[in-house]
């Protein structure tokens, strides 16, 4: 009698041939289209959340403005040779001199590109009883600010 040779197969292992992915067939289209579906469910989900938190972030036009003209006080404080005509305003700060005036939609600090208003439609100066004003412009609302004492 001849030896026989026998094969022990285990759990998980298949024979040789075609066999070997039997029981797994679409196992990863199957998990890809999972994923797929539950990332499309989020991504709606999370652009809410981020837009909620961008209109938490951002201040009202009224508060922003009163920060500016606060920083423009601060500013003016150590300035001095203040020249201001309606489009703009020259000073010497810290051995500079600086323009404020408006560029676009925004007035911006010069030398430099320090925004102080945003969405400004128009920007005037003005000096009246010794304070230096500036006349905002936006959505057809005037607003003006007192942003300096001119001895």
């Amino acid at each position: 009698m001849g030896i026989k040779s026998f094969r022990i197969q285990l759990p998980g292992m298949h024979c040789a041939g075609g066999n070997r992915r039997r029981g797994r067939r679409g196992f990863l289209l199957g998990r890809t289209v999972i994923a797929f579906l539950i990332a499309m469910c989020m991504v709606p989900l999370s652009m809410e959340c981020i837009l909620i938190l961008s209109r938490c972030t951002q201040l009202p036009d009224a508060v922003q403005d009163e920060i500016s003209a606060l920083q423009l006080r601060r500013l003016f404080l150590t300035s001095y040779d203040v020249i201001a005509d309606p489009l703009e305003v020259s000073f010497i700060s810290q051995s500079r001199e600086m323009t404020l005036r408006q560029s676009g939609d925004k007035v911006i600090l010069f030398p430099g590109t320090q925004i102080f208003f945003t969405d400004v439609d128009d920007c005037t100066f003005s000096i009246e009883e010794n304070i230096l004003k500036i006349g905002i412009e936006r959505d057809g609302e005037i607003i003006s600010k007192a942003i300096a004492y001119l001895p």
